[in-house]
């Protein structure tokens, strides 16, 4: 979750200068989060031998 913190940061840092757009920033942010819930998701299901897709 490093990268998803770094991104939401990012995108925070970004209100107040209309030169700049936090917009892909939280796509990328919710992306991150998707992610790191699936690996989640996956790794509980390792020992039991099941899928989580």
């Amino acid at each position: 979750m490093v990268a998803a913190d770094l991104l939401r940061r990012i995108a925070a840092g970004t209100v107040g200068h209309p030169d700049e757009n936090g917009f892909t920033y939280g796509l990328l942010y919710a992306q991150e989060v998707d992610r790191a819930d699936h690996t989640r998701r996956l790794a509980t299901h390792w020992d039991s031998g099941t899928s989580a897709s």
